[in-house]
């Protein structure tokens, strides 16, 4: 049987993140991109919900009335429930504490007070306080804003700091008749500091405790129960002064709550939505209220709308993620990424459900009985590290910064030369500029359909260009072959060039264009206006013959004085080659 809590740790950051701009905050002196607006949030409680209204002592739970929550009474005499927005801000600013890897507030997480009547109750002084041991954690954190600080606001160290957002309550979208609350009754004890297995830093055997010990285990967090299901309070030992009654408000309610936020960075925004959507975790949870490790308080981030914001959700997710990003490779691990950080895995691993018999509570016990704390403090448990260790899912936080698109957003001269290059119709030009991204893709292990989509419709201009370029020749020759046959024969065989010279100068090629013509036009012979023009030609030709062609020509015998028979006779025929000799 492993160990099991209701609660686990995230492990404390030894570095704190300290934004470069902490010292400018001003609430009358924007940020050049400073940015204001509002966000509309729909919670669903997934689990039971009880908040009390008003305040209680954790050490002190003598004369527990029946308490309620908070609630007030509309205009229609109705009494409407909501969840106050200093939880909310809480809740918010605790998660945001690990995800921005702030300074540890020994307050939130631990109560020396608590600590301090434990140790007497089971008479054992330690010499080390809790303080002490979290000061091991972070020796260097400074007297300087963190992030958390930094948004919203502080008055510690005599530094105040006002914050710059505003959460406002959530209030219950449906009413809440008094027959659907949940009556509880029970001890709504909490975890002890004295519980030194888990709260102290635990790494060898034998277990330490506060003088031996090396640190705290990290800010501690509630465990989410599987499904809408709690547990049962334990009953006590019949002291009425230790048992609380509440009202539950039901699972599957929706709240709506507004956060203003005042002169925000795009980087604070993103930070605000992340705690909100645990980074848009989305089989996690927050928790809040009292009995949360019973499984109540369990609510889920439902939807997000920004108003008066410039950019969307993910934009601004991003931003933030790329800025711890950059602070975790310069002051932690130049090796990981934030999202694959020990304090971002825990952190979500925790809000994601567990099963209910890894969250029920265990005594300190004699060290004899299983299921007890005590019993995993002998040397032979400590050392099988398997039931000596809460387990933890180990799922990674999904990183929002997409390779392909930094690879996109990376190229885009790219993009754009291909871009210019189809609107210049240079195809082959653009094919070739497309196949340099693919191959750089291809390296990287990237999906690359779309570029693989994009070459496929450019070649496919390409083949209509082709395409279009051969119907405009086909045009373009019927066009010249019509003005041809306009023109006569004379037209094929004296034509020139735009400097003057003509084109047909050998014997051959003008016996070509002759039967070409007969050809086409239909005819068996020639006209004797046609047979001038063709003596008249072969005249110019034989006068001045090509090179290449005067070996033929010298022989009347060749076949193409055997042409000039046929079409002119043996006259002429003799009349042209006497010219030639």
């Amino acid at each position: 049987m492993p160990l099991t809590s209701p609660y686990n740790f995230v492990p404390i950051n030894n570095t704190v993140y300290y934004p470069a701009w902490r010292k400018l905050v001003s609430q009358d002196i924007p940020f050049e991109d400073g940015e204001d607006g509002y966000i509309m949030v729909t919670l669903r409680n997934v689990s039971p919900l009880f908040t009390r209204n008003g305040a209680i002592n954790d050490s002190d739970q003598t004369n527990m009335e029946e308490m309620s929550s908070y609630d007030f009474i509309d205009a229609n005499q109705n009494r409407r429930y909501f969840i106050p927005g200093t939880a909310i801000k809480g809740m918010l600013r605790s998660t945001l504490e690990i995800m921005a890897f702030g300074k540890i507030d020994e307050k939130q997480h631990y109560s020396n007070k608590t600590f301090q009547y434990r140790v007497k109750k089971i008479k054992k002084t330690y010499r080390n306080s809790i303080t002490d041991m979290i000061r091991l954690e972070q020796p260097k954190a400074r007297n300087e804003y963190d992030l958390s600080e930094t948004m919203f606001g502080t008055i510690a160290n005599d530094k105040s700091l006002k914050g710059r957002i505003q959460v406002g309550h959530a209030f219950a979208t449906q009413l809440i008749s008094d027959d659907d609350l949940i009556k509880m009754k029970g001890v709504l004890g909490q975890p002890k500091a004295s519980y030194y297995p888990l709260y102290v830093k635990q790494k060898e055997n034998p277990y330490k405790d506060y003088n031996t010990g090396n640190g705290m285990a990290g800010r501690k967090l509630y465990r989410i129960h599987a499904s809408h299901t709690t547990m049962p309070l334990p009953p006590g030992n019949a002291n009425d002064k230790v048992i609380a009654h509440f009202n539950a408000l039901p699972a599957g309610n929706t709240f709506i709550l507004r956060i203003n936020v005042h002169n925000l960075k795009k980087v604070e925004i993103g930070a605000l939505l992340s705690s909100l959507t645990l980074h848009e975790t989305n089989d996690a949870f927050h928790n809040i209220g009292l009995a949360k490790g019973f499984g109540f308080g369990k609510i889920k981030v439902e939807k997000i709308e920004l108003h008066g914001l410039s950019h969307q959700t993910r934009d601004y997710e991003l931003a933030f993620e790329q800025t711890m990003n950059v602070f975790v490779s310069t002051y932690i691990d130049n090796k990981i990424k934030w999202c694959e950080t020990e304090q971002m895995a825990k952190l979500t691993n925790i809000l994601r459900e567990h099963e209910d018999k890894e969250v029920k509570v265990m005594e300190l016990g004699n060290g004899k009985t299983e299921g007890t704390y005590g019993y995993y403090l002998s040397k032979r448990n400590f050392e099988n590290r398997e039931i000596a260790r809460l387990r933890e899912s180990t799922i990674r936080v999904k990183s929002l910064i997409n390779p392909l698109s930094v690879f996109r957003t990376t190229h885009t001269d790219d993009y754009q030369l291909v871009n210019n290059l189809v609107i210049e119709k240079k195809y082959n030009e653009a094919i070739t500029a497309i196949n340099a991204i693919i191959e750089q893709m291809t390296k990287m292990k990237l999906n690359h359909d779309e570029e693989d989509a994009l070459k496929a419709n450019v070649e496919k201009l390409q083949f209509e260009q082709i395409q279009k370029s051969i119907e405009d020749r086909k045009v373009h020759e019927e066009a010249e072959r019509q003005r041809r046959l306009q023109g006569g024969l004379a037209a094929l065989i004296e034509e020139k060039y735009e400097n003057g010279t003509y084109k047909v100068t050998t014997m051959k090629t003008c016996f070509s264009k002759v039967n070409d013509w007969l050809k086409k036009s239909g005819k068996s012979d020639l006209s004797e206006q046609e047979k001038d023009v063709l003596k008249h030609t072969l005249t110019r030709i034989v006068q001045k013959p090509d090179k290449k062609e005067i070996r033929d020509l010298k022989k009347f015998s060749n076949k193409l004085w055997q042409e000039v028979v046929k079409h002119l006779g043996d006259t002429v025929a003799t009349e042209l080659f006497g010219m030639l000799n």
